[in-house]
């Protein structure tokens, strides 16, 4: 469970970064 959710914040934060 904790994998996904930081999978999807990383994923999140690239997304906002760029």
């Amino acid at each position: 469970m904790s994998m996904i959710i930081n999978i999807a914040i990383l994923m999140i934060s690239l997304l906002i970064c760029v």
